[in-house]
C-alpha cells in the first residue's frame, strides 16, 4: 500500500490513476524494486531500457556526453518518452549520486495498464506533450543557434566543477569554444535576457540551472 500511495501522489503519471491499475502494474511479470549503490549506474548510454524507471529515494544524475543535463530525485521518471519510439537505446548516462531505489516496470505491463485505466493514458499525453511544447520553445528560441547550445553546455561544465557562480573570462572562453567574442556576448545576452544566467564582477551565476540543463539536452 506503501508504494501504492507514493505512485498516487507523489508521481505525476499516476496521479488519480485507480488503486487497482497501480496494484496491478506493481505486481505484473518484470515489475520489479533496484537498488543501486553510489556511484552505479541506472542505465548507460546506448544500451536498452525497455520500460520505465521511478525513482522512489534518493538522488540520481543524468549526463550526455559528460555534461551534466539534469537531477533526477523521489517522483521522477525516466524513459516515458521512449516507452514505444521503437529504438528504446537510451541516449544518456544516469547514475546514482546516493543510493537509489526505483521501481522498473516493463514495456509490457506499462501497455497493459495505459490500456486499462483512461486516467493513466491521459496523464501519459500530458507528459509527451510537456515535452513537445518544451521542444518547440527550444526551437523558437534558440533555432540556428548552435553557439548558444555551445555555450549553454561549456556554462554547465564551468559550473559542475566551480558552482553555480564561478569566474568568467571571454577571451578564454571563446577561445575553448572555438567561436568569436561577438557570437559569445550574443548568446550570453540571450540567455541573461531568458532570466537562465547573470553576469556581475566578472563572473557568471547560473539563475535557473535545471532549464539550463534542459534546454542542452
Amino acid at each position: 500500500m506503501e508504494l501504492i500511495s507514493f505512485l498516487q501522489e507523489k508521481v505525476p503519471l499516476f496521479r488519480g490513476v485507480s488503486e487497482k491499475t497501480v496494484r496491478d502494474l506493481l505486481q505484473a511479470d518484470g515489475s520489479r524494486e533496484i537498488v543501486y549503490e553510489k556511484g552505479g549506474y541506472l542505465c548507460r548510454s546506448g544500451e536498452p531500457l525497455e520500460g520505465l524507471l521511478t525513482v522512489t529515494a534518493g538522488r540520481a544524475q543524468v549526463r550526455r556526453d559528460n555534461v551534466l543535463l539534469r537531477d533526477l530525485g523521489a517522483g521522477d521518471v525516466t524513459g516515458v518518452s521512449a516507452l514505444y519510439g521503437g529504438e528504446p537505446r537510451m541516449e544518456t548516462d544516469i547514475t546514482a549520486r546516493t543510493r537509489v531505489s526505483a521501481l522498473f516496470f516493463p514495456r509490457d505491463a506499462m501497455t497493459q495498464a495505459l490500456r486499462s485505466d483512461p486516467q493513466l493514458a491521459t496523464n501519459y499525453v500530458v507528459f509527451l506533450s510537456t515535452r513537445i511544447r518544451l521542444l518547440n520553445g527550444i526551437i523558437r528560441r534558440f533555432s540556428g543557434s548552435d553557439a548558444t547550445g555551445r555555450v549553454i553546455r561549456y556554462l554547465l561544465t564551468q559550473a559542475e566543477e566551480h558552482g553555480q557562480a564561478f569566474p568568467f573570462k571571454p577571451t578564454q572562453a571563446a577561445a575553448e569554444l572555438g567561436m568569436g567574442r561577438a557570437s559569445l556576448y550574443r548568446a550570453l545576452d540571450l540567455l541573461q535576457k531568458e532570466g537562465l544566467i547573470r553576469r556581475e564582477d566578472r563572473r557568471v551565476i547560473l539563475a535557473d540551472p535545471d532549464r539550463l540543463r534542459q534546454l542542452s539536452e
